[in-house]
């Protein structure tokens, strides 16, 4: 079935037809128990909205695998705050590799971030390895020296032709989030980008948002065919690894410029 619903821990109290946002979850007048009509079947977005916040947990939806939420494993919001104030951009990387496994989690998570009309178009290309880093620099560098604007990349250009990596800072491993070329909603990429540098943070894995590449990756052919990514479009990407040095205070930001009405 479809839908499945537990009678005996229904409480019949609506909330997975009032938050299903496909509409499809309807509620029978006679017994008030939930229901799908298998015709709206192919309407569903796959979204968990309502196993998610059914109070009791009664219903499934049977092609969402579900896992139970025990709430005591949740941070506090001391932890959160803590968490998201002390996230730096690392750029300076130690040598050894984040091993593949510990990628793969990352991405897992990254996998839960919301997107738009729960489409999960998006796809993950990882480099590792100093070679492949520094022939992908290489290629970001002779795409800035293309640009009508090359005066302002030329002491950049100059410091990486002279040894220094001011495009990859030294990273031996680049996450790049992909997709398809007509699905228009970049955003997907860029929040799915964030859970992946936060979700690393956690772990003692430091990130940088890679601009230079992004930039690149999006306009320059050469390095469009050495990724391999034709039919896809750069949402992002963050430069990885292990941090060379441990932050020990935060920085504080500039005032927020906030309006309420």
């Amino acid at each position: 079935m479809f839908f499945s619903l537990n009678e005996s821990l229904c409480n019949k109290d609506g909330i997975c037809a009032k938050l299903c946002p496909s509409g499809i979850i309807q509620v029978d007048e006679a017994t008030k128990y939930p229901y799908v009509n298998p015709r709206n079947e192919g309407k569903c977005i796959k979204c968990g909205q309502c196993s998610a916040f059914c109070p009791t947990c009664a219903c499934e939806v049977q092609s969402i695998a579900s896992e139970r939420l025990e709430q005591n494993q949740l941070p506090t919001a001391e932890s959160v705050n803590t968490l998201l104030r002390s996230r730096r951009s690392i750029r300076m990387f130690r040598k050894d590799l984040v091993p593949q496994g510990d990628i793969e989690s990352l991405l897992a998570v990254a996998g839960m971030a919301p997107t738009a009309t729960n489409m999960r178009s998006i796809s993950w290309l990882v480099i590792s390895g100093r070679e492949q880093m520094v022939k992908i620099a290489d290629l970001i560098v002779d795409y800035l020296e293309t640009q009508d604007l090359s005066s302002y990349y030329k002491p950049l250009i100059k410091l990486y032709r002279n040894g220094n990596d001011v495009i990859l800072r030294g990273a031996s491993q680049l996450i790049i989030s992909l997709r398809p070329n007509d699905w228009p909603w970049t955003e997907d990429g860029v929040i799915a980008l964030t859970y992946l540098e936060i979700a690393a943070h956690s772990r003692g894995i430091g990130m940088c948002w890679a601009g230079f590449f992004t930039m690149a990756a999006r306009n320059y052919k050469p390095l469009q065919d050495y990724l391999g990514i034709d039919g896809s479009y750069v949402c992002g990407a963050q430069m990885t690894g292990y941090p060379l040095l441990k932050t020990k205070k935060i920085p504080m930001r500039t005032p927020l410029d906030v309006k309420f009405r």
